[in-house]
Parts: structure tokens; sequence; C-alpha cells
């Protein structure tokens, strides 16, 4: 008798956490805000996204990493070191560069994978540059400066049709520079 009232136990534990779990993502399937301070940016991204973020570097100079990945792709694609993302650092211009100096000469930036095609294209109404770069993935890149700080937001995708580009340019559309 003892094991049947342990068994139904289980069973309701089981379901009052699939009933939570469902409960939260369908709560958070809508869009979610970004906002920081320390980034100096705020966006809105699709609820089915997760984000992580962390500082990078050492004691000379640190940058700020916000990574984006949808939490359907989670598992790395077949010979792949994780899933396609939506990655944003955020860099302090210590030497004062101009926009075009820094993505040509910083190997963050991966230019030197790219087709060397700037466009000009604007990031809540800043000047930036845009272009393509071929890596793991192929990847859409733009970079502008703002008050001294050189934002770099990539997304890889595998096919010209995935959903993750469309996504990328929505989070774009809608950054907004807080410094």
């Amino acid at each position: 008798m003892q094991e049947r009232y342990i068994t139904i136990g289980i069973i309701a534990l089981a379901l009052a956490v699939s009933g939570y779990l469902l409960w939260n993502n369908t709560k958070n399937s809508g869009p979610q805000e970004y906002r920081s301070a320390d980034a100096g940016l705020s966006f809105t991204y699709p609820g089915n996204y997760i984000l992580t973020e962390h500082q990078e570097g050492g004691t000379q100079r640190e940058w700020h990493v916000i990574i984006l990945t949808d939490q359907n792709d989670l598992l790395p694609p077949e010979n792949s070191e994780g899933p396609p993302s939506i990655v944003i650092i955020v860099f302090d211009n210590l030497e004062g560069q101009t926009l075009e100096q820094w993505i040509r000469g910083s190997s963050f930036s991966n230019f030197k994978l790219s087709d060397e095609q700037l466009a000009s294209t604007t990031v809540d109404q800043e000047p930036a540059f845009a272009y393509r770069y071929s890596g793991l993935y192929e990847n859409d890149a733009v970079a502008a400066i703002v008050h001294n700080k050189i934002y770099f937001f990539a997304a890889g995708w595998m096919t010209e049709q995935d959903h993750i580009r469309q996504d990328f340019q929505n989070i774009l559309s809608g950054v907004e520079f807080t410094l």
C-alpha cells in the first residue's frame, strides 16, 4: 500500500513539474526585453531565445558578451561546435579607432573571413557598417561605434532562409544605445 502512495506521489510531482515548465515556457514565449547599463544598450528579442551574458578578457581589457540562442536549436548541428546564435560584443574603444579601422584590423570582427565588402547602414540612427563573413557558419555582421564603445553584432546561420537571420534584423532594428 505504501508503494502505491509513493508512486502516486511521484506521478503528482512529475505532473506539477511538467505543468510549471509548460506554464513558464508559455509565459516566456512573448518578446523579452534586454536592458543593460554596463553594455549601454537595450533591445527586444523573441521569447524563444535564451540570453546569456558574461565578461571576457583580462585586467588590461574586458569586453561584454551577450549570446542569444533559440531554445529549439540548443543541440548543435552535426560536425559543429555549437548552435547558430546571435552574438553582441561591446568593447571599449581604447585606441580611438575609426569604425572601419576596427573592422579591418581587429580579429574580433572576422572581417578577414569576408569578401571585404562593407555596406553603410545605421543602428539606432548611429552610423554603422554591415558585412558578411564565413566561418563555422555563414554570418551577418554589423558594427557601430557609439560614445567610444564598439558594438559588434553577428548572427550565424546555415541557410539563407534560416529564421535567425530575420530575428537578427528585428533585434537590430530595435536596438537603443543608452549611454
